[in-house]
């Protein structure tokens, strides 16, 4: 079942991807590893929303639900000088973003509305990704 007005993104070579991506808002952060710091490109979770073509509720629920694993990278907000009370931000990096919309592809969840998300193997991929994007991260800090 397709969403009304939503363009199929799962017809969309992978490769292009990467360009719909660096089209939505990012912020950069300094990430320090065994002493060294780097600037890093980071998507919130309305970006990782446009991405699988789903409204930021509905990836919150997967959150908070445990369908997608809480993001290795966050910021309590509440700490930051704007005083909000939102609680903590998840950060994504291209990595992680280009990987999590590669399973959804793959799993059959990217553009069905109607296929249950926990009866895939989404949720364990994931989960693998974000791993191997935290270690893999580290290594481009470190280098």
């Amino acid at each position: 079942m397709e969403h009304p007005g939503r363009p199929l993104w799962s017809a969309l070579p992978a490769d292009e991807d990467r360009a719909r991506l660096y089209e939505l808002p990012y912020i950069e952060r300094e990430v320090t590893v065994r002493g060294v710091t780097k600037t890093i490109k980071f998507w919130e979770i309305a970006a990782l929303a446009e991405m699988l073509n789903r409204k930021p509720s509905v990836i919150r629920l997967w959150r908070s639900n445990g369908t997608l694993p809480r993001s290795p990278f966050w910021q309590n907000i509440a700490t930051t000088a704007t005083g909000s009370k939102h609680g903590i931000r998840y950060y994504y990096s291209e990595d992680m973003m280009l990987g999590i919309v590669r399973i959804a592809r793959e799993e059959g969840v990217l553009e069905r509305y109607n296929v249950q998300i926990t009866r895939t193997a989404f949720t364990r991929r994931v989960q693998a990704l974000f791993d191997a994007a935290q270690a893999a991260l580290a290594q481009k800090v470190a280098a």
